[in-house]
């Protein structure tokens, strides 16, 4: 941002830079960013992302991973939107961006190119991550929880009710569904924003895009095996599911792939 600041001063009136700095930063609150790796084998991506082996990995599968209405895919996949239906590459690199910012991201599409840019940039070093992200609209979230201070249930509730926008209650969080339309969205975002809150945006995962469920090498076997069999109890889409365990190569620091 600064130096798309120091840039814009070099060439264009300061009025407009404030106008065009003020709208980008508006849009960039607008966007939120799905990360997902090509690569599973990674023991740097183990430890930094699943509680040092401990956790899961879920192997997905790209095409159609997330659902979206008619009405949201005519504004994605558009150079009016940073938002898209496929996910995107990450690069790497050496450098930030400077004053190399190409003047289009000033001009017809400039906030759909620059957050775009922005998004899918990264330091050289986590170049293993082998990262892919999906940039999505908050508005285009299935569910929205909002963690609220006890003193502000009631007013919230109040609000959401006099809106018409259908919520959930558990203890002092509100979780709203999308339903049919943005609206929900739309409404739960300017009520978080006019009560200073941090609500935080859900997008479902197709389960049909759920390939493998890999556990790591510090979670134990027979509690691999249960967390299994519960999932396909009590889900039956689990059962088209390959579960694996990830266990570590006694001749060297790969790691190995062992089906449940």
């Amino acid at each position: 941002m600064q130096s798309l600041d120091q840039f814009q001063y070099e060439r264009l009136d300061s009025q407009f830079n404030v106008d065009y700095m003020e709208e980008l930063d508006t849009d960039l609150l607008k966007y939120g960013v799905v990360c997902l790796s090509e690569n599973g084998n990674n023991n740097l991506m183990w430890s930094h992302y699943a509680d040092e082996h401990k956790g899961v990995m879920i192997e997905l599968e790209s095409e159609n991973l997330f659902r979206f209405s008619p009405e949201q895919k005519k504004v994605m996949d558009n150079d009016f939107s940073a938002a898209s239906i496929k996910p995107k590459p990450v690069n790497y690199d050496v450098k930030r961006a400077g004053l190399d910012i190409s003047e289009e991201c000033l001009y017809e599409y400039a906030n759909s190119n620059f957050i775009e840019r922005f998004f899918t940039m990264k330091g050289y070093e986590w170049k293993c991550e082998q990262e892919w992200r999906y940039i999505f609209k908050f508005l285009h979230a299935d569910k929205v929880i909002v963690n609220t201070p006890e003193e502000q249930v009631e007013s919230i509730s109040n609000e959401l009710i006099r809106c018409k926008v259908p919520f959930d209650l558990e203890s002092n969080t509100f979780i709203v569904n999308a339903g049919d339309n943005d609206f929900n969205m739309i409404m739960v975002d300017v009520i978080s924003k006019n009560n200073d809150l941090s609500p935080v945006y859900l997008k479902s995962v197709n389960p049909r895009c759920i390939k493998a469920i890999y556990f790591g090498c510090r979670v134990e076997e027979s509690v691999a095996r249960e967390k299994k069999d519960t999932l396909i109890r009590t889900n039956k889409a689990y059962g088209q599911v390959i579960f694996k365990k990830i266990d570590l190569d006694e001749e060297s620091y790969q790691l190995r792939q062992t089906i449940l």
